[in-house]
């Protein structure tokens, strides 16, 4: 959080979660579905953008989509069990868009 606050991107945000959040860490579920719980969602209706297969496998425990950020610090093959994959940001408005239709 301090280092959104120093870049002045906190307010950006409605809720933000870090390692001390939970009971748990990734990747167990228990982060995400607090998350979710917080903001009263299933996770069938989230999509969860990660670059590790920590977030990869946390995101799945919890039954949320995955969407690996091609263009983070993840280790080489995180991404093989991702639901879609991104190699930049303006890649993610898509993958909404089919999510939101069914597709």
């Amino acid at each position: 959080m301090q280092v959104l606050e120093a870049l002045d991107l906190l307010k950006h945000f409605d809720y933000v979660a870090g390692a001390d959040t939970a009971s748990a860490k990734k990747p167990s579920p228990i982060p995400v579905l607090h998350v979710l719980s917080r903001f009263d969602t299933l996770p069938e209706e989230a999509l969860f953008i990660g670059d590790s297969i920590y977030d990869m496998e946390a995101a799945q425990a919890a039954g949320v989509r995955t969407v690996a950020a091609l263009y983070g610090y993840g280790a080489p093959g995180f991404w093989s069990k991702a639901d879609y994959r991104i190699s930049a940001i303006g890649g993610l408005p898509e993958i909404v868009r089919v999510v939101d239709e069914g597709v």
